[in-house]
This record gives C-alpha cells, sequence and structure tokens, in this order.
C-alpha cells in the first residue's frame, strides 16, 4: 500500500489541485512531484526506476507545453503516449527477449513460480494489448474534450484565450456559449476523473484477471501453500 500511494502520489497531488485551481497549476504541481517523486527514490535506493523516468519525462515535455502554449491537448495526449511506449516495450521483448516483463517481475518478489515461459509471454501479450486499449481510452475523453473546445469556439467566436484557459462559464459568455462552455468544463472533469480513477480502476481489474489466470498454471504452488 505504501509504494501504491508512493508511486500514485503526482497523480494524486495533480487531482487535488486540478480541483481547487484548475488543469495548468496541476500540470506544474504533477511535474514538480514526479521530480521529487525520483529524487527521492534515488536518495532510498541509489537507482532510478524506469517507470519513473519514463513518465516524468514525458509529463515534463508534454506538461510543460502545456503550461508554455496554454493549450491543454498536451497534456491529455502525453497519458496515450505512455501507454503506447510501454505496449511497443513490451512487444519488442517478446521478440527479441526469451524472458518475460511478469516472469521478472515476479523474480524480483523472490516468487519462485513454476509457470512456463509461454504463459508468461501470453500474459505480457495481453498487458501490451492492454495498454494499447487504455490510450485509446483516454485519446477518446481527450477528444470530448477537443469538440467540445472546437464547438465553443465556432458558437462563441470572440473568446478569448484566458476564457478558454479559465472556463469560468458564468461570466463573459453570450447566451448560445454558455452551454458549450459547460459541455468543455464538463468534459476536461471527465477527462481528469479517468486518468486518475478510470485507468488506475481498470489497471486493478486487468491485474486482477491476469493473476486468476496464472494462478490456473501453479497447481503445484497452490497446493504447497
Amino acid at each position: 500500500m505504501k509504494k501504491l500511494l508512493y508511486d500514485f502520489f503526482p497523480l494524486l497531488l495533480f487531482f487535488v489541485t486540478f480541483k481547487a485551481y484548475g488543469i495548468f497549476i496541476a500540470t506544474g504541481i504533477a511535474i514538480i512531484a514526479s521530480l521529487i517523486q525520483i529524487g527521492v527514490f534515488w536518495l532510498q535506493n541509489r537507482r532510478f526506476e524506469k517507470m519513473h523516468l519514463i513518465s516524468a519525462g514525458l509529463l515534463v515535455v508534454f506538461g510543460g507545453l502545456t503550461i508554455a502554449l496554454q493549450d491543454r491537448a498536451f497534456v491529455m495526449w502525453k497519458p496515450t503516449i505512455l501507454y503506447w511506449l510501454f505496449a511497443a516495450g513490451l512487444l519488442i521483448s517478446l521478440l527479441l527477449s526469451k524472458g518475460s516483463a511478469f516472469q521478472g517481475l515476479l523474480s524480483l518478489t523472490n516468487n519462485q513460480i513454476d509457470i512456463p515461459t509461454r504463459i508468461f509471454k501470453r500474459a505480457d501479450l495481453m498487458l501490451a494489448v492492454f495498454f494499447v486499449l487504455l490510450g485509446i481510452i483516454n485519446l477518446w475523453y481527450a477528444y470530448e474534450y477537443f469538440n467540445a473546445e472546437s464547438a465553443l469556439r465556432l458558437a462563441h467566436p470572440g473568446i478569448t484565450e484566458a476564457q478558454i484557459t479559465e472556463l469560468v462559464c458564468d461570466t463573459g459568455f453570450p447566451a448560445n456559449a454558455i452551454q458549450h462552455c459547460q459541455s468543455a468544463s464538463e468534459a476536461e472533469k471527465s477527462w481528469v476523473n479517468f486518468k486518475v480513477f478510470g485507468s488506475l480502476i481498470l489497471t486493478f481489474v486487468f491485474m486482477f484477471g491476469i493473476s486468476l489466470y496464472l494462478s490456473r498454471y501453479m497447481p503445484e504452488q497452490l497446493e504447497k501453500e
């Protein structure tokens, strides 16, 4: 549980800050939290974790562009790129390596489970497909916002970039644009909720399913326990 909170605390800080101050400040806080996460992990373990580095690197680049250009699109694309990079890494490993990502994960926990490598590789393939689908779902939520913002711009041609940034719909909008502003605001919140909670819940469900799948191939291990 402690490691889980440690791994996800930048995401949780992003969510809390988003609720209070909006997506742009939340993105900045997430960048700072990710860099702190890497630093603390190095101080404790004298090594870096690849997942932390990749995630923080993408967040610095895409989150930095979001803040600099005041454009949500960059940070909204970041999770999809991260998921697809993980999927690509798994697929390349399946083609070039004799081992398995799941097999390596279990070896790190000192669990010696007698499961054929081909079964672990099948689990790796399932994980790669899951990451691809997760990236597609993230894009679906992101494009819900993009489409809502486009509709708002069409309904209110004189809208300023500050109004797009803030999405405060009760002031400064003509009557025909208020609904579009509210739709954009709700779409933004839906994306944040999926990024923070939806993807996490889907990951837990997937990992539980994979655990059940692998358990079918270790009857001797279950008998020992």
